[in-house]
């Protein structure tokens, strides 16, 4: 069961200098995260108990969801930002990013709105302190799969107080306005209770277990429908993947992330599509000094961040064949093979849809 808590926010919308984006990152040093969430237009409640590891990029959020029709409980994780694993839920198929995108997302707002009352972090809080706050800037906020926005004006009204050892506690209400279909605005409540804190023990050791955990790859992927083609960032089942433990997934990462070896006598930097008419493909560029390369999706709406590729160096990587410098194969990890051909050497070009 999903609990519908924001509106869309279009995907690669803008954020630079745009003051609705939102910034966690005076309060994203918690490594332990308790939320319930609730609305007074439903009867269904949600609570997560997240744990965050941020050298290791783990992940465990524990999920207990009640309501009148469904209740469910499990955790949805993330092993290293690469693996998902989930165990108890039951998640529809081409929806598996959605378990992990819909606490994470919730949790980011809550960091947000709190950033708006206390920009300078935690330390801005003393006590028990009553919050009523109405803002005039809408929030946007994101993770790679997923959006929310939360237009303005809203308000925020509850508590926040800090206890013995830096843990804050929270009761907030949020208010905003939604329009409905036949254009008559109304005003959604959000009800958020939780406690902020710090970890004391890894998310997940080595050695643990993965009996009864499902396991995911993420990252972009490609579903065919009919003649048409989406491409869009998910989780995809593993198929014949079967990890024993979270240091087995570790290893798996490792050699996954493994950039390949240098090979001076070929260069790949260019614009690459699987049929040079698509208004779609993959940006390969050259980053840093070391002769690796950077790899982005492209299309009519812009490119991904070169910065938060994997670098590689494509020869000798194992998601890559090399077949010529201007043909490459791409291998997905459940061995699917993709082949791309380098249509220009320039890295920006006009890309359109025909009509």
């Amino acid at each position: 069961m999903t609990i519908s808590l924001v509106s869309p926010l279009p995907t690669g919308a803008a954020c630079d200098k745009d003051p609705e984006c939102g910034d966690p990152t005076a309060w994203a040093g918690f490594t332990r995260v308790v939320l319930k969430q609730s609305s007074l237009d439903s009867p269904d409640v949600v609570e997560w108990k997240a744990s965050f590891d941020h050298e290791t990029n783990d992940i465990l959020i524990d999920t207990d969801v009640r309501g009148l029709s469904t209740s469910m409980t499990g955790s949805i994780a993330m092993v290293g930002g690469r693996i998902m694993l989930s165990k108890g839920l039951k998640i529809d198929p081409g929806y598996e990013i959605d378990a992990l995108d819909a606490p994470v997302l919730s949790i980011k707002l809550v960091m947000i709105v709190l950033g708006r009352v206390f920009p300078n972090g935690p330390a801005e809080v003393l006590g028990s302190q009553d919050i009523d706050r109405t803002d005039k800037i809408g929030i946007k906020y994101a993770t790679p799969s997923a959006s929310g926005y939360i237009p303005a004006p809203w308000v925020m009204k509850g508590k926040v107080q800090k206890v013995t050892g830096g843990n804050v506690i929270f009761d907030l209400a949020l208010t905003f306005p939604v329009e409905q279909g036949d254009k008559k605005s109304s005003t959604y409540m959000m009800k958020m209770t939780g406690e902020l804190s710090m970890l004391d023990h890894a998310v997940f050791l080595d050695t643990d277990l993965l009996s009864g955990w499902e396991t995911y790859g993420l990252g972009s992927r490609q579903i065919k429908q009919a003649a048409s083609t989406i491409l869009d960032y998910g989780a995809t089942p593993d198929q014949g993947v079967r990890h024993q433990t979270i240091g087995d997934i570790r290893a798996f990462i490792a050699a996954e992330n493994h950039p390949g070896s240098k090979d001076s006598t070929k260069n790949f930097t260019g614009f690459w599509k699987k049929k040079c008419e698509q208004a779609f493909g993959l940006q390969i560029m050259h980053q840093g000094n070391e002769g690796k390369y950077s790899v982005v999706f492209c299309g009519p709406g812009g490119c991904g961040d070169p910065s938060e590729s994997h670098l590689t160096f494509i020869t000798g990587d194992k998601r890559w064949e090399v077949v010529s410098e201007d043909e490459l194969v791409q291998i997905g990890r459940s061995g699917d093979r993709e082949t791309y051909y380098r249509c220009t050497k320039e890295t920006n070009p006009v890309l359109k849809y025909k009509k």
